[in-house]
């Protein structure tokens, strides 16, 4: 964990007193996992169309909703 490797150095450096802060450490993860999905995801869309992965399409759809007419409320609003 890089709280227990940069907190000590809050003695002698004054930015990294801030690290005692959880709400301060959450935001910084949340934008490294950000920063990382960013970076990574264009090489592993890539990497993936290469490897002939992905999600297959059916040719023939059902519909998705039945005639008119024929729900449980008639086109009733209530």
């Amino acid at each position: 964990m890089l709280y227990l490797l940069l907190y000590p150095l809050h003695t002698h450096y004054v930015g990294f007193g801030v690290l005692r802060y959880e709400t301060f450490r959450s935001v910084m993860a949340g934008l490294a996992a950000l920063a990382l999905s960013l970076a990574l995801g264009p090489v592993l869309i890539d990497r993936f169309r290469a490897m002939h992965l992905g999600q297959t399409i059916r040719d023939e759809v059902p519909q998705a909703q039945p005639e008119e007419g024929r729900h449980p409320h008639d086109g009733r609003s209530y």
